[in-house]
């Protein structure tokens, strides 16, 4: 047990090269258009495959699952537009991170102002999804088997779904979005419906975009979450306030798209390209603390789920550290 919770550093230890940074950093925004191109293919694949076998309930469900692995493909898409990472242009990170943003419900917008603040003060009482999920049951752990069980079917039964959208509404990031974003997603959401129902495929929008939003997706969005900063994590040095995950190829596919599993080196190196996190990693694994201290789990089903359910936390609680927090401030 770590006898005392220091607010961590957000800088490495150990940095990069100039020449390693050059490489690491560098944009291509032909990979960002083709994992977009690759996530979109995956879902007319699937959606084609379902009404080739309509209505067979076990497609349907494979499908509802993959769809909800590329809506949180979107999502992993439209951060990397929030942190100006997709293209040079920051116009036009704006104009396609919005819409991507708009399909999963957030906004650009509000989740860059949210998350900048959140990687400004990782783990303080001034990070806004800290605080907000410190407190809140969902993330508290250790877990037992049956206790996590309970949750995640919470989660995909839509119960974790209407959380989400309640802390939307009463959350700061949607006061904080312009009037024309507002205006634009409202226009975005009318055309959706206006189109589905003129053509006759409103039924079709709901088995493909709003059951898995609202059931599979809000699972995946739960489990990450938790794996990013909560789960059993030590809190005792800045390689231990968050995780990397090193999954299987296919947990990587349903579970961390688009190398979102880095999230260690992604919040020390946080202008790096989805595309180019595997190769952060293998050079920080070249450094002698990061290798060392690194809180670094090996798969999902086995790995993670395993630490989430530990017996005993691994440092201080999350409880105790927002404790000592509050008592500070």
């Amino acid at each position: 047990m770590v006898a005392a919770y220091a607010v961590p550093s957000i800088s490495p230890p150990d940095k990069l090269t100039r020449e390693e940074m050059d490489v690491v950093t560098r944009i291509n925004p032909y990979k960002f258009w083709l994992a977009l191109a690759f996530d979109l293919a995956v879902i007319a694949g699937v959606i084609a495959l379902n009404e080739y076998f309509f209505f067979n309930p076990l497609v349907y469900l494979f499908t509802v699952l993959v769809i909800s692995s590329r809506l949180h493909a979107f999502a992993v898409l439209m951060h990397d537009c929030a942190h100006q990472r997709a293209f040079t242009s920051k116009r036009l990170n704006e104009i396609v991170g919005e819409p991507l943003a708009w399909i999963v419900l957030f906004t650009r917008e509000g989740y860059r102002n949210n998350h900048l603040a959140h990687h400004q003060n990782l783990n303080t009482m001034q990070d806004p999804d800290w605080m907000r999920k410190t407190s809140y049951g969902p993330f508290t752990f250790p877990k037992t088997k049956p206790a996590l069980a309970r949750e995640m079917f919470r989660q995909i039964s839509g119960g974790g779904f209407a959380w989400f959208i309640l802390s939307l509404i009463r959350s700061k990031v949607t006061s904080d979005i312009s009037p024309t974003v507002k205006r634009y997603r409202l226009l975005f959401y009318i055309a959706l419906f206006g189109i589905c129902i003129a053509t006759g495929t409103l039924g079709r929008l709901v088995l493909y975009w709003l059951i898995p939003l609202a059931t599979v997706f809000n699972l995946f969005m739960y489990q990450r979450s938790v794996s990013e900063h909560h789960g059993n994590m030590e809190y005792d040095h800045t390689y231990t306030n968050t995780r990397t995950i090193l999954p299987r190829w296919w947990e990587a596919f349903i579970f961390t798209p688009h190398n979102v599993n880095y999230h260690m080196e992604h919040h020390l190196y946080p202008h790096v390209p989805f595309y180019n996190l595997p190769l952060l990693h293998k050079f920080m694994m070249q450094r002698t603390a990061y290798a060392a201290k690194a809180h670094i789990t090996h798969g999902i089903v086995d790995g993670l789920w395993g630490e989430f359910c530990e017996k005993e936390p691994r440092g201080v609680t999350v409880a105790e550290i927002f404790e000592k927090q509050k008592a500070a401030a």
